[in-house]
């Protein structure tokens, strides 16, 4: 009547976790840099990393937090608020065209999914702050 169970640790999963858990640890972070050019680069850079180690589906996973911690700790004023949904669109868009092009011109999708965000940004941020 021994009722043990036995817990085996996959080393792959445990490397993935872990992974996992750095990179979401940076992606907070960064926000508290209060200066977006800062946080900027360093969560985009967190998302192409993401993306390269763990896939896109824990890339997005990723790209979720760091626009709500900027808006909590005010690095995003509060009256951009209604931003946060879009923003979190923009890091999926990231990560989606940069999965799509990297295998052509890993450089190329770089540029081309930064900019893609950055004009998504740009045409929403101009609807929303209009309303």
């Amino acid at each position: 009547m021994n009722n043990e169970k036995t817990f085996i640790l996959d080393k792959n999963k445990l490397l993935v976790s872990a992974q996992l858990i750095t990179l979401v640890g940076i992606s907070l972070v960064a926000p508290f840099f209060h200066q977006q050019m800062i946080s900027g680069i360093v969560v985009n850079a967190t998302l192409f990393v993401a993306k390269i180690i763990l896939g896109s589906q824990l890339a997005i996973f990723v790209g979720l937090f760091p626009s709500i911690i900027a808006l909590s700790i005010g690095t995003l004023p509060a009256p951009l608020a209604p931003m946060v949904p879009y923003i979190m669109l923009s890091n999926v868009i990231l990560i989606i065209t940069f999965s799509y092009l990297k295998d052509k011109n890993y450089w190329l999708a770089l540029g081309i999914a930064s900019f893609l965000k950055f004009l998504f940004l740009f045409l929403t941020s101009s609807i929303v702050v209009n309303l």
